[in-house]
């Protein structure tokens, strides 16, 4: 089968990013695969971190979505029907890149007609805005198939699509971290002394609730 996976890869940052990068190698081992990306992300102004990337020495992704410029979205799209796939998987969690991927997805319908599957990380952004929920049925109106790892996420793609074709799974585990080590050894290599210890992945913000969590440590 050919298939063409969309979304985040590294050497962008972040969970999605690594998660498409695991589903590409192992589709890679029955399957011809393509990694598309994107060439711009999220605009500078928007972004909540220092730097969208990371060193990362393994399989390079095509980079050419730009979420801000439509050329882009065509030149992906017909792109795309050049490889003429069986298979398009978008990786989607946020409704800033439903324009994006609703732009491409109804030119690869309209064009080699390949089959569309939506990964729902999430459907509705932890940070709500007034136009969400119309940017992704739009999208989701080009898609076949939805795969969800939630209960949350089922339950808000019924309320979008309630006659929507899908498959629950469990979130899969990550494979690009290495093998775990001893606590205490881990501990060491970092130069952590204290017994009591807190890790937090990921961006700092408002909704994740960081502020009571540190409130909250001095009645552990």
């Amino acid at each position: 089968m050919k298939i063409v996976l969309v979304g985040p890869f590294p050497p962008y940052r972040g969970g999605i990013s690594m998660f498409n990068h695991s589903l590409a190698d192992e589709l890679e081992k029955e399957h011809e695969v393509h990694r598309i990306s994107f060439s711009l992300q999220y605009p500078k102004l928007l972004f909540p971190g220092k730097t969208q990337f990371f060193g990362f020495n393994g399989k390079k992704a095509k980079n050419m979505i730009n979420t801000v410029n439509p050329f882009s979205w065509k030149k992906t799209a017909n792109f795309i029907n050049l490889i003429n796939p069986d298979l398009v998987v978008f990786q989607y969690w946020m409704p800033f890149f439903a324009p994006a991927f609703y732009s491409i997805a109804k030119e690869v319908k309209n064009g080699c007609g390949a089959q569309i599957i939506v990964n729902c990380n999430n459907i509705k952004p932890h940070e709500p805005r007034v136009m969400d929920s119309f940017l992704t049925t739009k999208f989701f109106s080009f898609c076949d198939r939805f795969i969800v790892m939630s209960e949350t996420v089922e339950n808000d793609l019924l309320k979008i699509l309630p006659n929507a074709r899908y498959q629950k799974t469990h979130h899969p585990i990550y494979d690009v971290f290495g093998k775990s080590i001893d606590k205490e050894k881990a501990k060491k290599l970092i130069g952590i002394s204290e017994e009591k210890v807190i890790l937090n992945f990921g961006f700092i913000r408002d909704y994740k609730g960081l502020d009571i969590l540190i409130e909250s440590a001095k009645y552990l």
